[in-house]
């Protein structure tokens, strides 16, 4: 097993999107390929920057990060048909928020797989029953629902009163100016991160099932202007 993370493997680079196709074309059957990408423009927070949203989920490609995150959209889609027509399981994490499934390009990847009997199945999970200090709730999309299902993990009760302890990380609420926004102190939101917990999520599965020989996490270094 080995990790394909780092500055090479940025996606919107030439030759670290030929590096991660290399990496797929690698896999053996029955191998799994968590996807992370950078959620940064897709999620609600930066709507009124990104321009993004459910009717126009490009949103301004004028602005250089904008328009980057929409070139690594558009790779993600295609390492996803490359994994499925590989025979690999592929597991992509996003919050609910985001609109990165929303794209025409990942549409166009999703039809073009179900053409050929492949179906994209999508779960909710809550990063809090994992061990996180928030709920985090998360949208997993796969081509491999009975993995999703076994990523699933309910609340309990001890996670409930972490959470309630927790509650003031962040805040959504009106500004004076009539505007909805969100605010937290910076450095405990960061401190409440937690970048394993999905692939800890997956070391709960059984390797005998599953070939995990090849982790391609492409939450990447993006260079904004």
């Amino acid at each position: 097993m080995f990790v394909c993370a780092g500055n090479q493997f940025d996606f919107c680079a030439n030759s670290g999107f030929a590096l991660a196709i290399n990496s797929v074309t690698r896999l053996l059957p029955g191998s799994i390929a968590p996807l992370g990408p950078v959620c940064s423009s897709w999620i609600f927070l930066s709507r009124s920057c990104s321009g993004r949203s459910v009717l126009f989920p490009i949103g301004w490609e004028s602005r250089a990060w904008v328009r980057s995150a929409n070139v690594m959209n558009a790779r993600v889609a295609l390492l996803v048909m490359l994994i499925s027509f590989y025979g690999c399981t592929f597991v992509l994490e996003q919050p609910v928020s985001s609109l990165f499934t929303s794209t025409p390009s990942w549409i166009h990847a999703v039809r073009q797989l179900r053409r050929n009997g492949v179906s994209i199945w999508r779960q909710c999970i809550q990063l809090g029953a994992f061990g996180g200090q928030t709920q985090k709730p998360l949208h997993l999309y796969s081509n491999n629902r009975g993995l999703l299902r076994m990523l699933y993990r309910p609340l309990t009760g001890v996670d409930k009163l972490r959470f309630a302890a927790n509650s003031r990380l962040a805040t959504l609420g009106i500004s004076k100016a009539g505007r909805k926004g969100v605010t937290g102190v910076k450095s405990a939101l960061r401190a409440s991160q937690r970048e394993t917990q999905l692939f800890t999520a997956c070391a709960c599965i059984d390797a005998t099932h599953l070939q995990c020989l090849c982790y391609i996490f492409s939450s990447l270094v993006l260079y904004f202007n």
